[in-house]
């Protein structure tokens, strides 16, 4: 079978998205000798993907690294001059004119379920090519129950066209390194990086509840002076207003915001991390709190959308909505070594459910479906509880 995978974000520092797509080719070309691959990319993929590139897998890539020239110009012309005979569409959106057997992956349905987090333009589109593009697929992937809800509960789509496949946490983030060694210099930032800090690591959103886990942070101040959050991440629409409250409360020299870092700075502080905040509004997954747990953080996050789903008792599980709550929970978490030690042997435990190895499994069994039964095959559903 030829299989195709279509990809506008590797290469571009998106995070989960892009991290989905590169995790889930390489585990399928690890573990799948039979079929053929064809990988569907933009520019900026070459660099990244080139040494996966043999016998049962070839690099296609479009002209431009603009997903709005990708997705209705670029990857329908690459498919028509490599024809494959089932296509998966890594990022919520499909492009017409391609063989009839279409996977489609929807990371979350935030847009839908929280216009008011997206500029409504910005909403408006990507609601409306999302409804388009599920009538469109052949079978539809999402990495949680609740994701499945939401979209059964949002959209006109028969359940069973809908498959539940949890993603899984890279090798790269499970083992190695020791948090005891000395700090190279990244940055500006690590010259004021203090021994005890708050991680969080994603983009600058207004989902991610950043200016509430700024607030609560500055009540923890209150408690412990010694201790720092460091944000990382993209920079997106709420770059500014995080640093202008960030000003506000005076904490310029305790919340450092480095940006987007390299893999190995990232890696050097999820392990010197004292704690990992992730209060998300909302999420379909969630990687980062997954990471943490990987390497040994305990956890603090939210108790709503997936993020509670995938991460169930091995984090501390807040109402995001509660900046007390978010400063308490921190502040337990720094205190209580019992409580950390708790949530670090969970945490362990939890992440060893999600592998890329199972993920590329249950994804190639949705393909073999398609390619034997047609588009009206059962569902399939790996669970993760």
């Amino acid at each position: 079978m030829r299989i195709g995978i279509a990809s506008e974000w590797i290469g571009q520092k998106v995070g989960g998205p892009e991290r989905y797509a590169v995790c889930l080719i390489e585990s399928l070309l690890r573990t799948d000798s039979a079929n053929s691959y064809h990988l569907f990319v933009t520019p900026s993929a070459r660099q990244q993907l080139s040494g996966l590139v043999g016998p049962r897998a070839a690099l296609h890539t479009t002209a431009s690294d603009s997903r709005w020239h990708f997705i209705p110009f670029g990857l329908p012309l690459s498919v028509s001059r490599h024809p494959v005979d089932v296509l998966h569409a890594t990022f919520s959106f499909a492009p017409w004119g391609v063989p009839e057997r279409v996977v489609l992956t929807v990371h979350d349905v935030c847009a839908t379920m929280h216009p008011e987090f997206f500029k409504p333009i910005v909403g408006a589109r990507v609601r409306w090519l999302l409804a388009r593009d599920l009538a469109r697929a052949s079978r539809v992937l999402v990495p949680t129950e609740t994701s499945r809800r939401e979209l059964l509960e949002s959209y006109r789509i028969a359940a069973e066209k809908i498959a539940v496949i949890p993603y899984g946490v890279s090798q790269h983030f499970n083992g190695g390194g020791a948090a005891s060694a000395p700090l190279p210099e990244w940055g500006e930032w690590t010259r004021s990086l203090s021994s005890t800090f708050i991680l969080y690591v994603g983009r600058f959103h207004v989902r991610k509840n950043l200016e509430r886990l700024i607030r609560a942070f500055a009540l923890l101040r209150h408690r412990d002076e010694r201790v720092q959050l460091v944000l990382v991440g993209r920079d997106f629409w709420d770059r500014e207003r995080v640093q202008a409250q960030i000003n506000a409360l005076r904490l310029e020299n305790d919340v450092l915001c480095p940006g987007h870092v390299e893999d190995a700075a990232l890696e050097f502080l999820y392990r010197k991390a004292a704690a990992f905040a992730y209060p998300s509004l909302h999420e379909g997954f969630g990687f980062p709190p997954l990471e943490a747990m990987a390497r040994g953080v305990p956890v603090l996050a939210s108790n709503v959308s997936a993020v509670a789903e995938v991460l169930g008792d091995a984090a501390l599980l807040v109402d995001p909505l509660d900046t007390e709550a978010i400063a308490d929970g921190l502040a337990r978490i720094l205190a209580d070594s019992e409580l950390r030690e708790r949530l670090i042997a969970k945490g362990r435990d939890r992440v060893r459910r999600f592998t890329w190895d199972r993920t590329a499994q249950a994804t190639l069994e949705v393909y073999h479906s398609l390619r034997a039964e047609g588009a009206g095959s059962p569902a399939t559903t790996l669970s993760v509880t």
